[in-house]
């Protein structure tokens, strides 16, 4: 497994030290650079993470909406600036939100993104800055999963469209698929490779390669040790907001469940290049560096990308730290689909 640490662009709050059973790049691996003003100013002013109601049929809308809000604005410029264009489309039964690049047009047999979007399965927008920055940065059209939000939809019925979407496209397209997903979605795009697997390649077609940014493996309660960044991560946490988010996806289902938390689950002869995407104050860290190994144990073939003094998906902000992230996934795209 390699474990990318990548020094920040123009501030790790300390030198980085690798885990004693985790292989250090040979560059640069505890430099200590500062963070762009842009990133550092977001850690300064970021309001608290936060659900601060019930996640009921009369709130969820709500925080639904105030999330929209919170991010149109964002968004809206990402595909300006990126040059983006996006329509909604169905596939099959499957609606899906199709961003194109407009340098890039797509013809028949070019390879392609599937995207699932975060949101801690309540909120989240199949359009995403993260979705448009690799649209823009890969050249390649990206096809953004639309799946239901808890609690009206729960486990297992988001796994159950997401899958179904996957095949709708894989089957009806030519050209490779490259999987990506975002935190919750992350999830959704584990358990989806699980159901892959399970089919033995009847009738399924597995990705060119796999990217998942700051993945959610394992919906257990957090205890002490999983819990080292909270309150330092400005985006996500597990008091007053995932704890709540949770229950509210699982509607009960038993967390032990490998299809719940891939972190369990057996990815034996899974052999897409998987790329890992983390940062040092990211709150699902440990779980990620958790999934590394353990897709390492499993034979695949898996690396890291490991931020300095960055967030649960940092992608979501423009920032430079932002850009050079979205860079190296695109290498590491473009090299899975040269290989």
């Amino acid at each position: 497994m390699k474990i990318w640490r990548f020094p920040s662009i123009t501030s790790s709050s300390g030198a980085f030290r690798y885990p004693h059973d985790m292989t250090q790049p040979g560059f640069g691996a505890n430099d200590e650079r500062p963070l762009s003003d842009l990133a550092r100013q977001m850690l300064a002013t970021a309001p608290p993470a936060s659900i601060p109601v019930p996640l009921n049929a009369v709130f969820s809308p709500v925080v639904r909406a105030l999330a929209r809000r919170r991010n149109k604005g964002a968004i809206a410029e990402a595909l300006r600036h990126h040059q983006v264009d996006v329509h909604i489309t169905d596939y099959a039964g499957s609606t899906v939100t199709e961003l194109k690049p407009r340098n890039h047009p797509r013809t028949v047999g070019d390879d392609y993104l599937v995207y699932v979007h975060g949101g801690a399965f309540v909120v989240g927008e199949p359009v995403d800055s993260i979705a448009v920055g690799l649209t823009a940065s890969t050249g390649l059209t990206c096809f953004s999963l639309h799946y239901g939000l808890a609690p009206a939809t729960r486990f297992p019925t988001s796994l159950h469209q997401v899958e179904k979407a996957w095949d709708a496209l894989t089957s009806g397209l030519s050209g490779r698929p490259v999987l990506v997903a975002t935190s919750a979605g992350a999830n959704l795009a584990l358990g989806v490779l699980e159901q892959l697997l399970e089919r033995d390649g009847a009738g399924s077609l597995l990705p060119a390669a796999v990217v998942l940014f700051s993945p959610a493996a394992d919906l257990h309660d957090f205890d002490s040790a999983r819990l080292v960044n909270e309150g330092l991560d400005p985006v996500v946490k597990w008091h007053g907001m995932l704890d709540k988010a949770l229950p509210a996806y699982l509607g009960g289902h038993d967390p032990d469940d490998p299809r719940v938390s891939p972190i369990l689950a057996d990815f034996t002869g899974l052999t897409v290049p998987t790329l890992l995407v983390t940062a040092e104050r990211d709150l699902l860290r440990p779980d990620v560096l958790s999934l590394a190994r353990r897709l390492e144990q499993h034979g695949v073939p898996v690396e890291v990308d490991d931020a300095p003094g960055l967030w649960h998906a940092y992608q979501q902000v423009p920032t430079p730290e932002t850009s050079a992230s979205l860079e190296r996934v695109r290498r590491f795209v473009s090299a899975q689909l040269s290989a």
